[in-house]
């Protein structure tokens, strides 16, 4: 699987509970933007409009200006698909435990547009803090531990 788009900040802000692969309903043009890495999802999350799931707010521009309908608009809601089961897992879940569904991949499977989404519970401030002070000081020792068996 090639990826095409990703969230990077999805990992930092967010603590991921359960991913899932959704497939993505595009037109021609914006499949011909996507594979072309022409996406983003940075702002973008999922919602359940009439029990279907969309992706708002994310971006798809025109692969080629004037190749576009005139009505056509970047940010358009983009239907997901999903099995019915999952679809009612993730409605159950994002009320039960008041979590969010984001997007955190665009993928290219088997010539398809794949959307890897998941419920994520947003990260406090003291958390992000915590990981980044954890993180520096497994550098530190291991640089430590380098130091010391070069000598």
């Amino acid at each position: 699987m090639r990826v095409l788009a990703e969230n990077k900040r999805a990992w930092h802000d967010y603590e991921i509970k359960e991913k899932f692969i959704a497939g993505l309903i595009l037109k021609g043009f914006e499949v011909k933007s996507a594979k072309n890495k022409n996406f983003s999802i940075n702002n973008a999350y999922i919602t359940f409009l009439d029990g279907k799931p969309f992706l708002i707010n994310s971006q798809i521009p025109p692969w080629q200006s004037f190749n576009v309908p005139q009505n056509y608009d970047v940010c358009r809601n983009r239907e997901l698909l999903l099995r019915r089961k999952e679809i009612f897992r993730l409605q159950v879940k994002r009320r039960a435990e008041k979590l969010t569904i984001i997007p955190l991949r665009v993928l290219e499977k088997n010539n398809l547009i794949k959307l890897e989404i998941a419920l994520v519970r947003k990260k406090r401030k003291y958390e992000k803090k915590e990981k980044i002070k954890d993180r520096e000081e497994k550098k530190r020792t291991e640089r430590l531990i380098k130091e010391t068996s070069i000598r």
